[in-house]
């Protein structure tokens, strides 16, 4: 297969909030366009290639994802069928008959973003919906943790600002 869908693989990491070995076990069956969202049942270990379960009970779940990313997947879904052999649901999202290669998606990564780790997309995507005021219980829930004390514990301090602002109810 020709073409590479790093770019996008990296803008659904963002908007979901997936762990790269979720994105990497991704298959179309997992992946339902018209209710704008997709199922994390799979990750892939990056160092053996091999599919396993995901980090814990919690990442085994529905994740949404805003319209943009359904007009993107539809159009990879779509140049995908016309290019592989015998395309189904069965195959991976980025890498068809094989999920892509980390290391070569890592260097590509590295190659446009040196400054940053690719679990910071993870980190980025929860302080965007902390800094747009979704709910703590909310951002637990969208980040798939086993408990809210991880999600308060990684991503509290972000909400500092917003205790001060929370005092102008008083005002």
């Amino acid at each position: 297969m020709g073409i590479h869908y790093y770019k996008e693989m990296t803008i659904l990491m963002f908007y979901t909030g997936l762990r790269v070995g979720e994105a990497l076990a991704l298959r179309w069956k997992y992946v339902d366009l018209s209710q704008e969202q997709l199922y994390v049942s799979k990750t892939l270990d990056v160092n053996t290639r091999e599919l396993g379960d995901p980090k814990t009970p919690a990442s085994e779940a529905y994740v949404p994802f805003p319209k943009f990313i359904t007009e993107m997947l539809a159009q990879i879904k779509k140049e995908s069928a016309k290019k592989i052999y015998g395309f189904n649901d069965e195959l991976f999202v980025f890498g068809g008959l094989a999920p892509y290669h980390y290391s070569h998606y890592h260097k590509k990564f590295n190659e446009v973003f040196p400054e940053l780790r690719i679990h910071d997309l993870r980190h980025s995507y929860a302080a965007y919906l902390i800094n747009k005021e979704v709910d703590i219980y909310l951002v637990k829930e969208l980040m798939r943790h086993e408990n809210i004390k991880e999600t308060a514990d990684t991503y509290g301090h972000l909400y500092v600002e917003r205790k001060h602002n929370a005092m102008s109810v008083f005002d």
